[in-house]
């Protein structure tokens, strides 16, 4: 089994788009999916980050099936089961702390969706791999009907724990099939790739399709032509519900990022370097950039309004929006660089969880 760069590289792409959708969070005035003020141009900002956890959750499910080639059943179930429980502890503790700089509330996002989905992986694990995958795709298919979702593991909700308000906005359930999709298409990403270009293309025309026929099956809200014009219309067909993520919204993101993955493999050159560093280290990228992002933005906000985000009156500017995301970058590149330099010299144990 061969692993091609081309998924650390995918990685990478993913990990600093979703950087550009946190940094909108914190530098927008409204939300851009908002189709009555937005613009074509601020909805695409958004809508290309929305490849960002459909492919890291499925891409963490090919690395546990990686993991699972070259260690015992026992040894991958302890390894997803402390790596899971120790996602959700960063997502209630460092991630929280990172997102609103106290504990009034917690928001359980996309690294607590990945702990909970490794726990469930670690009670398939013993299933052929073919059957894991299976599981997921059907549980994603069944999902796709049109029904009232409820239940912790299902649907968003807001809960109180210990006095606080607790969020849950990236629900365990449906993630966790995307990450069984993920262990199972092992095969397809490392020795099978002829077929991912057809397999990824299929799923996206099925996302064009099913979304032309504008059905219930497969997202929950429909396309309509807008008042202002063809391109609100586009951004309309291109819609798709992520809270929780929808059949639609997985074939929209998920069918592309396969097919680009055989072209990632002919990318060469120092940028697909510093790229693939990044998809080598995602959780420690994770983990220190967004308290980089609230920090500079909270200066810069708080200098510019006198307040912490950036006021609905505000015009939008996509060039404090672009220009913040790259000089987070930047910020973040030499540190990533040393880290990635570490974990590939270093074996010791406690760096896999970084």
């Amino acid at each position: 089994m061969v692993r091609d760069r081309s998924i650390d590289l995918l990685r990478g792409i993913v990990i600093l788009l979703m950087a550009l959708d946190h940094v909108r969070g914190f530098t927008a005035p409204f939300g851009p999916e908002d189709l009555d003020q937005t613009t074509f141009l601020f909805f695409m900002t958004r809508w290309i980050t929305h490849f960002c956890a459909p492919v890291f959750v499925f891409l963490a499910g090919t690395a546990a099936a990686m993991h699972a080639k070259k260690h015992s059943i026992g040894e991958t179930r302890r390894f997803l089961v402390t790596r899971g429980l120790w996602l959700m502890l960063l997502e209630v503790t460092w991630i929280t702390g990172s997102w609103y700089f106290s504990f009034d509330q917690i928001q359980l996002g996309v690294i607590w969706s990945i702990g909970g989905a490794m726990l469930l992986l670690a009670g398939l694990s013993w299933l052929p791999r073919w059957a894991v995958g299976g599981l997921g795709l059907l549980a994603t298919l069944i999902l796709a009907a049109p029904f009232e979702r409820s239940g912790f593991l299902l649907a968003t909700g807001a809960y109180e724990v210990l006095g606080r308000p607790v969020y849950s906005v990236y629900v365990i359930g449906p993630w966790a099939a995307v990450m069984a999709m993920g262990w199972g298409a092992l095969d397809l990403l490392t020795v099978k790739r002829k077929w991912l270009v057809p397999v990824g293309l299929g799923a996206t025309l099925a996302w064009l399709v099913i979304r032309g026929l504008n059905t219930p099956y497969g997202d929950p809200t429909m396309w309509a032509p807008h008042a202002r014009g063809a391109w609100m219309t586009a951004a309309s067909f291109m819609a798709a519900s992520k809270y929780p993520p929808s059949l639609l919204y997985l074939l929209m993101t998920l069918g592309p990022a396969l097919a680009l993955l055989p072209l990632l493999s002919r990318w060469k050159g120092r940028l697909s370097d510093l790229v693939e560093t990044f998809g080598r280290v995602p959780l420690f990228f994770y983990l220190l950039h967004l308290p980089v992002i609230h920090g500079l933005t909270w200066a810069v906000n708080a200098w510019r309004y006198g307040t912490e985000k950036v006021p609905e009156t505000e015009p939008l500017s996509l060039i404090y929006v672009y220009g913040t995301w790259l000089l987070v970058i930047a910020l973040l590149t030499p540190i990533c660089v040393l880290w990635g330099r570490l974990k590939r010299t270093r074996r010791w144990w406690w760096l896999s969880y970084l």
